[in-house]
C-alpha cells in the first residue's frame, strides 16, 4: 500500500506530500524498532519545508541505535534547518 502512495504521489509530482508519507512511515517503522527500515523510509533526495523534521527522526534513530554522538549531530541539524525555515516576527 506504501508503495502504490509513493508511485502515485510521485507520478503527480506531490512532492510535499511524498515527503510526509516517507516522514511518517519512517516514524511508525522507528516505533516498531525497524531501524534500518526507519532510516531508509527517510531517504530524499531534496525534504525542503521538511528537512528539519526528518534530521530529529534521524537522531531519533541514531539514539535508539545507542549512536549518541550521532544522535547530537542530527540533533543539531535539526535545530540549524528548523532555523533556517522559521518566520521572524517583526
Amino acid at each position: 500500500a506504501v508503495e502504490h502512495a509513493d508511485r502515485e504521489l510521485r507520478d503527480r509530482g506531490e512532492q510535499r506530500d511524498l515527503y510526509r508519507l516517507h516522514q511518517n512511515r519512517g516514524l511508525v517503522l522507528l516505533q516498531q524498532g525497524r531501524l534500518d527500515d526507519a532510516d531508509a523510509a527517510l531517504v530524499t533526495t531534496d525534504p525542503g519545508a521538511f528537512a528539519a523534521r526528518i534530521a530529529e527522526l534521524r537522531g531519533d534513530i541514531a539514539y535508539a541505535r545507542g549512536d549518541i554522538g550521532g544522535a547530537r549531530s542530527a540533533y543539531q541539524e535539526a535545530l540549524t534547518q528548523g532555523d533556517a525555515g522559521v518566520v521572524k516576527p517583526q
